[in-house]
């Protein structure tokens, strides 16, 4: 028998460490993210 999980974020309460690191992610400027492994978008015609 196969079982489907669903979670949601709502079932994985952020403790503080991940609330202090995504504070940090949220303040640093759109400058520093890296996108060099991301392809380049194509122009859609």
């Amino acid at each position: 028998m196969n079982k489907i999980v669903r979670k949601t974020l709502n079932d994985m309460p952020l403790t503080s460490a991940r609330r202090a690191r995504l504070a940090r992610l949220a303040a640093q400027p759109d400058s520093t993210i890296d996108y060099s492994d991301i392809p380049p978008l194509k122009a859609i015609r």
